[in-house]
Formats: structure tokens, sequence, C-alpha cells
């Protein structure tokens, strides 16, 4: 059964750190390609990978971030950790078009910074749309967003 995230509510627990009632999520650890994974009406996993839900997000809410979201975030924090700060210019994100890619524009967007994107294919719109100052494709030439050339 595929889906590498869920979020849900345990239903019965033998490690102390999980009791019946309480909200999960879970991203990645191979589920749903070496166990069952989320699209699962139910499933049982380790302990060690679920992580509770935040009181403030909805399990839905978290399912719209998944891993995909999860890792841009994780990639924004680590270059703000070695200094990286929105008047520094542009950042050059690859692979835009992705779910990592795509959230991390967003992201970087709405902190402030100038964010540049590149993919491989023709997919240049889902970039604009998500916040992009200039974009690449497989054609040689930078198209800048805000104009509309893109």
């Amino acid at each position: 059964m595929p889906g590498v995230d869920f979020a849900g509510t345990v239903e019965s627990s033998t490690s102390p750190e999980w009791k019946s009632g309480d909200k999960v999520v879970l991203t990645g650890w191979r589920v749903g390609e070496m166990q069952w994974g989320g699209y699962a009406q139910k499933a049982r996993v380790k302990a060690s990978q679920l992580v509770k839900l935040p009181a403030k997000l909805s399990t839905k809410q978290a399912m719209a971030i998944g891993t995909a979201g999860f890792t841009a975030m994780m990639s924004v924090m680590l270059l703000e950790d070695h200094g990286l700060t929105p008047d520094q210019g542009e950042v050059l994100i690859t692979g835009a078009a992705g779910g990592v890619g795509s959230v991390a524009i967003a992201i970087l967007a709405v902190l402030g910074y100038k964010v540049a994107a590149s993919t491989g294919g023709p997919r240049r719109m889902i970039i604009c749309a998500a916040s992009a100052r200039r974009v690449s494709s497989t054609a040689p030439s930078w198209l800048n967003c805000r104009s509309g050339r893109c």
C-alpha cells in the first residue's frame, strides 16, 4: 500500500511514548515502500517513527505539508543557520517544479527572499505561481516572472 506520509490518531500502543487518542504524524521511514503506507486506513509502525502532531495543526494540514514541505523547510532553516539572509541576493532553487522545490520557493518568498528557479521541463507556470522572480527551463534564457513573460 503506497503513501509516504500519514497523520492520524493512535488506536493502541505498547510503547510508553504513545497512548490511545494521541494525534501523530509520520513522514518518510520508507513507509509505503517497505511497509503499508499512508493510503491504508490503518498502519502499524514503530513508535520511534511517529511525531506528535502540533496542537494548532490538523491532520489535513499536516498532510498538505508532507515530506516535501518538511524537507523544504529544513533546507531553508539550514541555509539561515549558515547565515543566509534575504538581503544577500537571489537564492537559486533547482528542481523548482517538483514538490520540495515548489514549497521551498513559497517559503523563501514569504520570508522576503528573492528566488530564481530552475527546472528541466516546461512547467514554468507552476513556478511563477509559487513566487519565483526568475525562471529557467530547458530554454537557455532567463525569464522574468513578474513581467508576465513566463
